[in-house]
């Protein structure tokens, strides 16, 4: 079986199979006696089968989970000593705008907005580690899940105008994206598609989505799901007329795919291979 994901990662990052992660992990199975592959691509795939292991292997411990968890707020989760002073300021204008005057932000309080920015960036960076982890995502190939977390782990606040992500750094306070599950599952299906060289179903002939395809930026393409499947208007969302449709295990997947996209029902369906599963 060609490993086209791990080459697509190969390509994204030429330096990933020489990465620490990943040369531990070739160590490890040298050790043990098992053949380790020179070859990039070979080498992501067993690498990335650990993570497989790791992350699915223990849903049903706490324990465990907790300190996956743990491990990822320690890596992309703000502190409070990186938090800039800036922040503080907004939040004195805020309250001057509010009605409450020129207040003094003090070390109390400074702490206090430190610890509620940090517990917004790890509960919204849990609810990707969550989904990851969990049997929902089961049907997403290992190397599209890296990929879209990797590129989630980048972004900022989405702005409604401009239509696009905000770039995250050190520095950023806002918490992660939102996890739109339809959204998601329209992007890594479109681009596992692409990356396979399947035919793609929704927008074959779309000339944004080619280009967005061709760059495989993570941001910019959940940019677009969500446009994509959000609706327009509040009227949508409150109409609830329609007529309950059945769609048979193994039966054709795309009438089911077309019938939610651009709905934002927030169900990861609206993906085709999650549908087909």
């Amino acid at each position: 079986m060609e490993n086209y994901g791990e080459g697509f990662l190969h390509k994204q990052n030429p330096k990933l199979h020489v990465s620490d992660s990943v040369e531990h992990e070739a160590k490890r199975r040298k050790i043990k006696g098992e053949e380790v592959s020179q070859k990039p691509a070979e080498r992501i795939a067993d690498w990335l089968e650990v993570i497989k292991k790791t992350h699915t292997g223990h849903r049903e411990d706490p324990q465990v989970m907790e300190r996956i968890k743990n491990y990822y707020h320690k890596e992309h989760v703000i502190k409070e000593e990186e938090i800039p002073e800036s922040h503080y300021e907004t939040q004195r204008r805020i309250a001057r705008e509010q009605g409450h005057g020129d207040i003094e932000v003090t070390d109390e309080m400074k702490k206090q907005l430190a610890e509620s920015v940090i517990r917004d960036q790890e509960s919204t960076l849990d609810n990707w580690v969550n989904y990851f982890s969990s049997p929902d995502s089961d049907s997403y190939p290992m190397w599209v899940k890296y990929w879209a977390f990797k590129g989630m782990l980048k972004l900022s606040t989405f702005d409604k105008e401009k239509h696009v992500f905000g770039k995250r750094d050190k520095g950023t306070v806002a918490p992660f994206p939102d996890l739109n599950r339809e959204a998601l599952a329209y992007v890594t299906d479109v681009l596992a598609k692409q990356v396979n060289k399947e035919k793609i179903e929704a927008d074959p002939e779309n000339p944004e989505l080619k280009k967005l395809l061709a760059e495989a930026n993570f941001g910019k393409l959940y940019a677009y799901a969500i446009e994509k499947v959000t609706p327009t208007g509040e009227s949508e969302l409150e109409n609830t007329q329609g007529e309950w449709m059945k769609y048979p295990q193994n039966s054709d997947h795309m009438p089911l795919v077309r019938s939610l996209q651009g709905h934002g029902t927030g169900w990861c369906t609206a993906g085709e291979s999650t549908a087909q599963a």
